[in-house]
């Protein structure tokens, strides 16, 4: 969609040509909402993306789970640790990954596939060939917006709050 360039604080240009638009500001959902579909991974981000009705892939490699002592809290000290660090990545691999059904906030809420997820050791190609195809049927993700805006509830939820509040300061005054 249109999106004005001048919001981009880098630009990143591959050996092909292709540009990857860099924004650091936080948070970007005026951007975010002007997209198509967002690539990204598990996460809190998926129920913000989901929040904001945008379509997603969501993808873990497992290839790159050491990359778990970059992880934030106590898996990341932990994941520090070299030996602790593979343990960690056996178990995950091993029972953590067959025993989940669902890695997305939309997917787990919905107790449902909405949006679709890619686990297991995953390309660069194979990712860009899954979105070139979501990009392709704009039925389908059109109807994962929907989705989304159906888990995301009714609007309102801050004037409700801010009533509640209101209601409270009021009877304790």
């Amino acid at each position: 969609k249109n999106i004005n360039k001048s919001i981009f604080n880098n630009v990143i240009e591959t050996s092909k040509n292709t540009k990857i638009y860099l924004i650091s500001k936080h948070p970007c959902y005026e951007v975010l909402k002007k997209c198509e579909l967002a690539i990204t991974t598990v996460g809190a981000n998926t129920a913000e993306l989901g929040a904001i009705a945008l379509p997603m892939l969501v993808v873990l490699p497992t290839q790159h789970l050491n990359v778990m002592n970059a992880w934030d809290g106590i898996l990341g000290i932990i994941g520090k640790i070299p030996l602790i660090n593979k343990i960690l990545i056996l178990i995950f691999k091993s029972w953590y990954l067959k025993r989940k059904k669902f890695y997305s906030w939309p997917n787990i809420k919905a107790k449902k596939k909405i949006v679709p997820e890619i686990i297991g050791k995953i390309s660069p190609k194979q990712i860009a060939e899954e979105a070139e195809y979501l990009l392709k049927n704009t039925k389908y993700l059109q109807n994962m917006q929907d989705d989304l805006l159906k888990q995301r509830g009714k609007n309102g939820a801050v004037e409700k709050l801010a009533y509640i509040i209101f209601n409270l300061i009021k009877k304790i005054s």
